[in-house]
């Protein structure tokens, strides 16, 4: 799902696609949703959030992209808010990116899924959250979704993850 996030100072940074994109200290652990060597259903190094209603969480190894796993999210309800995320160190006022893979079945409602940044100060409190691929909805197979993104002053952790909002279907 998450090929990595690439971290660099330079402004005037153009990436190509044979970068490597997992740079420390940004990074996403398991970021294929490989590994559950606690067999507890839940990827390492990820959480399940749920906001509202009753999303339902699953770790699939039939629906991937070139790896052994996904994670997906299913809303039956448009009240239904989940979310797979998890919480990385950020540097304040750096430029990052990110690339990742999306997959969309049945998608209808006005948010749908998004993959999306909530920054973090030093006091866990939160400063802005970032929406990165806007609103995908309908049925799609893998999209590839690239965002680049300056953190916020006073940055030093960030939540990144899959959100899936005021919708009903399922997300990968």
């Amino acid at each position: 799902w998450c090929r990595g996030i690439v971290l660099t100072s330079d402004k005037n940074y153009a990436p190509t696609t044979n970068t490597a994109m997992l740079f420390l200290p940004a990074s996403i652990v398991n970021p294929g949703f490989e590994d559950d060597k606690d067999g507890n259903g839940v990827p390492d190094g990820w959480e399940v959030k749920t906001c509202a209603g009753t999303p339902e969480f699953a770790y699939d190894d039939e629906v991937r992209q070139g790896g052994k796993r996904s994670a997906s999210i299913t809303n039956d309800d448009l009240k239904d808010v989940g979310i797979w995320r998890q919480r990385t160190r950020l540097k304040p006022n750096t430029r990052y990116e990110f690339v990742v893979r999306v997959k969309g079945e049945n998608i209808a409602g006005d948010r749908g899924a998004r993959v999306q940044i909530w920054y973090k100060d030093e006091n866990g409190k939160s400063i802005n959250p970032e929406y990165c691929s806007g609103s995908l909805i309908g049925t799609f197979d893998w999209r590839r979704v690239v965002h680049r993104f300056t953190t916020p002053s006073g940055t030093v952790a960030g939540y990144f993850g899959l959100v899936f909002l005021r919708a009903t279907g399922k997300v990968w």
